[in-house]
């Protein structure tokens, strides 16, 4: 009887220790960092998009005063 015992304590300890630390894969995927409401994203996304093209803006007129302080 104390041997049943002796084992299926040791079973049930080496069950439980190696479980520990794992997590379920899908559920880690599905959980953003953070979230955004839809609102602040649309105006993140929007302010990312003026951005950009003011530093093409920014290059191309940068380009326009090379080229004018060149022909001089």
């Amino acid at each position: 009887m104390r041997q049943v015992l002796l084992t299926s304590t040791l079973l049930l300890l080496a069950f439980g220790l190696s479980a520990c630390g794992k997590t379920d894969k899908k559920q880690e995927e599905e959980k953003p960092a953070f979230v955004i409401a839809g609102p602040a994203r649309d105006t993140l996304q929007k302010s990312k998009e003026l951005e950009k093209q003011m530093q093409i803006d920014a290059e191309n007129q940068r380009k326009v005063i090379e080229a004018q302080t060149n022909q001089k």
